[in-house]
């Protein structure tokens, strides 16, 4: 059987997309992309999937406990699930990657596939997360493993392949120019305001009066806002690239958004996290993480005007040598290699020409311990 990979990519923000294209990069084996998000994964086939939030004929009916989101009688649900279905048929696929959605993982082992489910912050023991976990035959955390969730149980940790922290600027790492602000060649510092476009955008009302009580910094900000900057704030808009921006900026600013955190990480710079609001308090959690390990400022509001000098310079007291430990470059590469394995391996049990012996040697190799659910419900939870 050759080895081919699907790959489930969630459509809110786009961390998911771009965590999958890194990785996608890398992979030897054959990969086909489902999302609803209109977008390009170079080395990979796309399918697009209609979109399951458009309102419909759908029905309020109970969530079952192991699900979060499964409306009745709407359409484009019905239809994104009929397309991975009849794909895994026809494509016999040997591997099934979930980035992320509780659903689709546990649809796809209903669909008799081997899955992995790519982990996030957050409290995610809650009945729906634990049984995909329990569906899947592993489990992808992009981060370092010092950032792993104190309510992870051990069979969670146990399935769980750590790849460091994964950043779309990893190749470009080695061309990091040194800082101005560490060689003392400027006297005005530059904060870079940065937004991703999972959320409802920064208030221009607070960082203008940020901006004012801090004269001796400059001030940018990238990504959707609301309100109009002041003069002493520059917004650049979306841009689709900010390396050059991150890498010459003294602190950065922003969410505790994985993809955003990491591509700060990658290029070394000090930063102060502010976490949105996210389901199961996925940016809190790794913004207080970040901050426990000395990787990164941490406050769960904007603060007041008054704080700003004082939180501008501990960030520029952080000690970011510990970014290259969190993000050190080839968390994708290690991703990828991950993936192809395994994809490689259900390859070989799945071939007929394989004596059952070695099937079950192989499938023990893979050392999946304790069901996840059980283990945190108990049997019969």
């Amino acid at each position: 059987m050759t080895p081919a990979v699907g790959y489930y990519v969630h459509h809110h923000g786009r961390g998911h997309l771009s965590r999958t294209k890194a990785i996608v990069q890398h992979m030897k084996t054959e990969v086909t992309v489902f999302t609803s998000l209109d977008a390009q994964v170079a080395g990979a086939e796309l399918k697009r999937l209609p979109s399951d939030t458009t309102p419909g004929r759908s029905i309020d009916v109970p969530v079952p406990k192991g699900l979060h989101y499964s409306p009745v009688c709407l359409p484009g649900l019905t239809e994104r699930m009929a397309i991975m279905s009849q794909w895994a048929a026809s494509s016999q696929p040997t591997l099934m990657v979930v980035d992320v959605s509780a659903e689709v993982a546990t649809f796809s082992r209903l669909c008799g596939l081997p899955v992995v489910a790519v982990r996030q912050h957050g409290q995610r023991d809650d009945p729906a997360h634990l049984l995909a976990y329990d569906c899947a035959v592993g489990l992808l955390a992009p981060w370092h493993e010092s950032l792993e969730e104190p309510c992870a149980n051990d069979a969670v940790r146990t399935k769980t392949m750590y790849s460091g922290g994964i950043s779309r600027y990893d190749s470009r790492m080695a061309s990091i120019p040194r800082s101005t602000a560490d060689s003392g060649a400027r006297d005005r510092g530059h904060v870079l305001v940065l937004g991703g476009a999972g959320g409802e955008g920064w208030d221009f009302e607070m960082i203008n009066r940020a901006a004012d009580e801090t004269p001796l910094w400059d001030w940018k900000v990238v990504g959707p806002t609301r309100g109009t900057a002041s003069e002493r704030v520059q917004h650049l808009g979306w841009l689709d690239d900010t390396y050059d921006l991150i890498a010459s900026a003294d602190v950065v600013i922003a969410s505790a958004g994985d993809a955003t955190v990491n591509e700060v990480m990658s290029l070394s710079r000090p930063i102060v996290c502010i976490p949105e609001a996210r389901p199961f308090q996925e940016q809190i959690s790794k913004a207080r993480k970040l901050h426990k390990v000395g990787a990164a400022i941490s406050v769960e509001t904007w603060p007041d005007a008054g704080l700003w000098p004082s939180i501008l310079q501990k960030a520029l007291d952080l000690d970011c040598s510990i970014h290259r430990t969190l993000v050190d470059g080839w968390g994708a590469q290690r991703a990828a290699a991950y993936l192809d394995e395994l994809a490689a391996r259900f390859a070989d049990i799945g071939s007929l020409d394989l004596a059952r012996q070695r099937a079950a040697e192989d499938l023990d190799a893979f050392s999946f311990g304790t069901p996840v659910y059980e283990a945190h419900f108990g049997k019969g939870g």
